[in-house]
């Protein structure tokens, strides 16, 4: 059974300071700071996911509630992870622009990018909600067909209206997305390139009625087809010219698939819990009593007691995780010679 916050804040409420009642929104912000803490400390229950992405135009940008990959299959195979810094290795790799690599490996892009694909060229970007909103904008931020900066009267960005019952689109093109404002909203609402002659569409983002200020971690995938639909929209890619499989797709029609989706073990991340139906990370109730204990010392000034009650924490988690996961794996040796030459190291 999956703890929620409901659930949490009825056994948690008397350890939030001197002592609260459930209903005290003061007890869901120090439950929150809790898992906030504690999430970085180790892989705890709750915690790990398991995912199968969509490979598109070489990367993989995370949803919402991913922090960052930890395992990943391609083709049934594990591949390589590797941070940042990789590009810029001396001697390495070098970068990685054109995914001309020999194999697949994913390199980790960073945080911060506000859509799921990057526009391939400046279009204007049309508002899509799932539900009626009133009187809610969302403002996009990026720069123009010629580079510079998109502006308004009222600073950086434009700002579209959320409309379902006549969708809206921005009075300029967009050749990059660098940052988007979104009120909450009752639905989804998504992003999308848009022309009208000749008529075209292409989704840039999908956002969460939650979202506000959307960030997502992306990857470089190398070594891997560009694009799913090359044999019928390859002139739509911004990487065709660079694309390994560009040549194959067309010329082997349906004989060739690349890998277009991966499977990963990934870890979550901290999503601030809003409803009593919302499940915690970390599933673990007495230690997120001892994670509030210790925050009430940090918060007097005694790090000392706070750290002890920090410790205690993350014992209990790695004891429930110990619990849980199962034994290191063993190598069992059964030796095929007779009894009498076997000798005692």
């Amino acid at each position: 059974m999956r703890i929620t916050l409901g659930e949490a804040k009825t056994f948690l409420c008397p350890y939030v300071g001197s002592g609260l009642t459930s209903t005290n929104p003061k007890v869901v912000d120090a439950i929150n700071e809790t898992v906030m803490r504690l999430l970085p400390k180790l892989p705890a229950e709750g915690t790990m996911a398991r995912f199968r992405f969509w490979i598109n135009n070489g990367t993989i940008t995370m949803p919402r509630e991913i922090q960052t990959l930890k395992k990943v299959n391609i083709d049934e195979s594990p591949v390589n992870i590797f941070s940042k810094w990789y590009e810029f290795l001396t001697f390495g790799a070098g970068t990685l622009e054109s995914n001309s690599a020999c194999q697949s490996d994913f390199v980790d892009l960073g945080d911060g990018y506000c859509t799921h694909s990057d526009p391939y060229t400046a279009y204007n970007v049309l508002v899509t909600p799932t539900e009626n909103e009133t009187d809610k904008k969302i403002r996009i931020m990026g720069l123009d067909e010629n580079g510079l900066e998109v502006r308004s009267d009222d600073g950086p960005g434009e700002e579209v209206d959320i409309s379902f019952v006549m969708n809206k689109y921005s009075t300029h093109k967009f050749s990059c997305i660098t940052g988007v404002v979104k009120p909450q909203t009752r639905g989804y609402v998504y992003l999308s390139l848009y022309n009208v002659d000749p008529l075209l569409r292409y989704n840039l983002a999908t956002y969460h009625p939650d979202d506000t200020n959307p960030s997502f971690r992306r990857y470089r995938v190398t070594a891997v087809c560009q694009c799913r639909e090359a044999r019928t929209n390859c002139y739509l890619c911004a990487y065709k010219d660079t694309c390994n499989a560009y040549t194959n797709c067309l010329n082997t029609a349906d004989t060739y698939t690349p890998p277009y989706t991966c499977v990963a073990l990934v870890k979550l991340r901290y999503i601030p819990l809003t409803y009593n139906t919302d499940p915690l990370l970390i599933q673990n109730l007495p230690a997120l009593k001892s994670m509030l204990q210790g925050i009430k010392f940090y918060d007097a000034g005694d790090y000392a007691r706070g750290k002890v009650y920090e410790n205690i924490a993350v014992s209990l988690l790695r004891e429930q995780l110990n619990d849980i996961e199962p034994q290191n794996n063993q190598i069992d040796i059964e030796s095929q010679m007779p009894m009498s030459r076997v000798g005692v190291m």
